[in-house]
């Protein structure tokens, strides 16, 4: 079985190939604080890019907001710790929770407001190709999205 390090954030870099599971100490990762779109108790820390992706680790305060805002590309939020409201194009509030995520669509508006816990996330922003087991929950929103626009 192979052994595991944990590595600080720096560390993950100058990590040797070889037979370690390298777990990444998040809370290590340089972050900053957004209070734009009336925002309050956010920060972000930047993980990685992907090809045509990026990758953020979101933190909102207990009772923190991202405010209402356009996605700027296909954007997955997925709960690590806490919980939040989450709202989309319809602005209906819906709760999420570990074991689950939310996708909005480019351009969508949405916002996200954590519960009292706070919220630790992972945002995965880009362009979306979705599993085939996804496809169908993603054609679904975007046609009840449409349908509702016209």
């Amino acid at each position: 079985m192979p052994e595991a390090a944990h590595w600080p954030c720096a560390a993950v870099g100058a990590a040797r190939k070889g037979r370690l599971v390298r777990i990444i100490d998040l809370s290590a990762l340089p972050s900053r604080e957004i209070d734009d779109f009336g925002s309050a108790g956010f920060r972000i820390a930047g993980v990685g890019h992907l090809r045509q992706a990026q990758i953020a680790l979101l933190t909102l305060a207990p009772g923190g907001s991202v405010g209402r805002h356009p996605a700027v590309g296909d954007q997955l939020l997925v709960p690590l710790r806490g919980s939040a409201t989450v709202s989309g194009s319809d602005d209906a509030p819906a709760p999420l929770l570990g074991g689950a995520a939310v996708l909005w669509t480019d351009g969508e508006e949405h916002e996200t407001r954590a519960a009292q816990e706070g919220l630790v996330a992972l945002v995965v922003e880009g362009v979306l190709d979705p599993a085939p087991g996804l496809r169908s929950t993603v054609d679904e929103v975007g046609r009840e999205s449409s349908e509702a626009g016209n």
